[in-house]
């Protein structure tokens, strides 16, 4: 498994681009899979347990995400997904008529009713495992050119490629902006159980 991580101002797949090399090299020592990881969140997880998932389910594409509430869903990636959690489709940062059109009943994830009417959104938390093969074929054959995951490769992949969604069920915050570095910071002061999380944030 090989992890690469975003840095500077370029955008995730442009990112990747420069290190095809290395994923050629991967894929030529028989590695089957890649973990795509972003910089900018507070989590914990077991990276395993999803990429076991990824490959039990064989998927080409499995996209780490959560449940959001309205005041928040136009920040991210939101997915539509069918019974057997396949990703149907897939809107970055959707606004207006179209995030409407995105809202989904996430008692789909396990929520309880009252938190999937609080949190009508699936997320993308810009996590993915790719086959390495459809991972080379998608950033140098399909989608030579984009520049992003998110807002290009996966909604035009949707149709294409089997992409399913693994809900996060434990502690995560997005840290994009000074004020959410800050308040996460703090919120690790309060509880002693999230100091053992990794923090690594991009600089831009």
């Amino acid at each position: 498994m090989h992890l690469i991580r975003g840095f500077g101002c370029y955008s995730n797949s442009r990112t990747a681009r420069q290190f095809v090399w290395l994923f050629e090299d991967a894929r030529n020592k028989n590695i089957e899979n890649v973990l795509i990881l972003f910089g900018d969140q507070l989590y914990r997880m077991d990276y395993m347990e999803l990429i076991q998932n990824h490959i039990d389910r064989n998927s080409d594409i499995i996209v780490l995400c959560v449940p959001v509430g309205e005041s928040r869903a136009s920040d991210y990636g939101l997915m539509k997904i069918n019974n057997k959690t396949r990703v149907i489709q897939f809107w970055d940062k959707p606004t207006g008529a179209v995030l409407e059109e995105m809202r989904v009943d996430t008692q789909i994830l396990g929520l309880s009713q009252d938190a999937a009417l609080r949190n009508p959104y699936i997320a993308s938390m810009g996590v993915y495992v790719f086959k390495t093969d459809v991972f080379l074929k998608l950033l140098t054959q399909v989608y030579p050119t984009a520049n992003d995951f998110g807002s290009e490769i996966l909604p035009s992949s949707v149709k294409e490629q089997n992409i399913q969604a693994y809900f996060f069920r434990d502690y995560w915050v997005d840290i994009d902006t000074l004020k959410s570095f800050y308040e996460a910071n703090l919120a690790l002061t309060k509880e002693v159980g999230l100091m053992k999380c990794v923090l690594a944030v991009n600089m831009f």
